[in-house]
């Protein structure tokens, strides 16, 4: 089937260009008017460096294009598919670039909490889709790298969780850079042991489906189809009874934990990205747990839910959001602290803006 999709590509390729030359050679000075919008067409003159824009500005076909450009070059010419997206099996990636000014920013940042929060602190990086993308090559993974720094600076300062082994692919979403809530179960788990100091009892727990419809990032970017994904949640009574309150524009307002609206999008955990997310645990058992302070990327929107079990009361934080200084003016200082975050965060897009 494949091989045949592929002539069908390569054949309709070949059929629009030549389609497109034909009528620049033969068109009259008419044709240089657009029927659907009455405006001038781009001149034809220059043909082998305006073709693809006079094709792409003039014709209604304009994402047929792109999407006849990705196929050729993942189908027939075996290249990276448009927008640095890399496809294998049915799951897709993109390319990071590390940034030395960035690792160092987000270092200052991890610094200060240390400083400001006394006590007990955990860090957890998140390997991101790269690391067993591309386990053969070492130039897009560099979750190695940070761990081996972080240890030799914050050693003494933080507990450091290694969650390498904890995912593999399949834990990602084929269409996004994310990890599926039901695969965060185990560094959870990770993250209790570290910073509860009584016994943790687990909750009966079910898996539900929100969609089967689920499109990510890399699946939006890509001009090649794909399928689309599952996406998975988590329920269980406390997290069904959690009460959320969302920072926004100087006053807390109502949240919650999932978000129906949201069922195809990763918003669907707490609506997005929020500077300060509070969640106070209901049940009455959990009232004297404690507090934990998570600073966090997205990856925490996941898994943050599956924490309220064990704290009578979890804070999110994403600087990325809210500076730093006005965040701490609105929680404190008090309470265990978690750092979360993705390689890509720390070391290419930034933990803060």
């Amino acid at each position: 089937m494949k091989k045949y999709t592929s002539a069908i590509i390569v054949i309709s390729f070949f059929a629009v260009i030549f389609g497109i030359s034909y009528s620049f050679i033969f068109q009259t000075n008419d044709s240089n008017i657009s029927c659907s919008s009455n405006l001038s067409l781009s001149s034809p003159e220059m043909f082998s460096e305006t073709i693809e824009t006079y094709f792409s500005e003039n014709l209604f076909c304009k994402k047929f294009l792109r999407f006849l450009k990705a196929n050729v070059a993942y189908n027939i010419l075996f290249q990276v598919e448009n927008n640095g997206l890399i496809i294998k099996e049915g799951s897709i990636t993109k390319t990071d670039e590390q940034k030395d000014d960035v690792l160092k920013h987000s270092f200052d940042i991890f610094e200060r909490i240390s400083s400001d929060f006394c006590s007990k602190k955990v860090i957890a990086i998140l390997p991101s889709k790269n690391e067993y993308f591309f386990e053969s090559c070492v130039l897009f993974r560099f979750y190695d790298n940070i761990l081996d720094k972080i240890k030799t600076e914050f050693n003494t300062e933080f507990e450091i969780i290694d969650s390498k082994n904890t995912f593999n692919l399949t834990s990602f979403f084929n269409t996004d850079h994310h990890i599926k809530q039901p695969s965060m179960l185990s560094l959870k788990n990770q993250i209790t042991q570290e910073l509860c100091s009584g016994v943790s009892v687990e909750e009966p727990k079910k898996i539900k489906t929100a969609t089967n419809s689920f499109v990510g990032v890399f699946g939006v970017q890509s001009a090649i189809p794909v399928c689309k994904d599952c996406l998975e949640y988590i329920e269980s009574p406390t997290i069904n009874n959690a009460n959320v309150k969302v920072f926004n524009n100087g006053n807390f307002e109502d949240g919650k934990v999932y978000h129906e609206e949201y069922k195809n999008e990763y918003n669907f955990f707490f609506g997005g990205n929020k500077g300060i997310i509070k969640i106070n645990n209901m049940n009455i058992d959990k009232k004297d747990s404690g507090r934990l302070v998570i600073f966090r990327d997205s990856y925490a929107s996941a898994l943050a839910p599956l924490l309220i079990e064990d704290f009578s009361e979890i804070i999110l934080i994403d600087l990325r959001i809210i500076d730093y200084e006005k965040a701490i003016d609105i929680v404190g200082k008090e309470g265990n602290v978690l750092l979360l975050y993705g390689t890509q965060s720390i070391c290419c897009d930034g933990i803060s803006r």
